[in-house]
């Protein structure tokens, strides 16, 4: 049996989804048929990586700056675990089948899904030193 990390092991394939749908148990998670093996096991490996760097992130003591504000690199620290947050949720709704913030090639900025899909990559200053 495969885990990535996260403690789960895959469960039984005759598992079906929530519409009842042919599906597999991958590390807790109730897979649609639809989802590619190979695919499922980047989106894992990745939810895996991201789950233990927020875990690391988030046990930092917070640095304080001049006159007590929030030092640089905490407000990074923080921005980054709402990055990684933000990426899991994505992860977990391609993980279902489904996805609410496109993954493109091509970055655009036309919607606000577009630009959240941007930041989610790194490809955006959306969150850059704004709190």
């Amino acid at each position: 049996m495969k885990t990535h990390g996260g403690g789960w092991r895959a469960g039984d394939p005759k598992d079906g989804d929530a519409d009842g749908a042919p599906g597999r148990v991958l590390d807790g998670f109730v897979v649609p048929a639809g989802v590619l093996e190979d695919d499922a096991d980047t989106l894992l490996t990745e939810y895996a990586t991201n789950t233990r760097r927020i875990r690391e992130l988030a046990s930092q003591g917070v640095e304080r700056g001049w006159f007590g504000g929030l030092s640089d690199e905490s407000r990074r620290q923080a921005q980054e675990v709402l990055r990684l947050m933000a990426r899991t949720c994505v992860l977990i709704q391609a993980l279902q089948g489904q996805e609410t913030v496109a993954r493109s090639s091509t970055p655009s900025e036309e919607t606000i899904g577009d630009l959240v899909a941007m930041e989610l990559a790194g490809h955006s200053e959306l969150m850059a030193d704004e709190w």
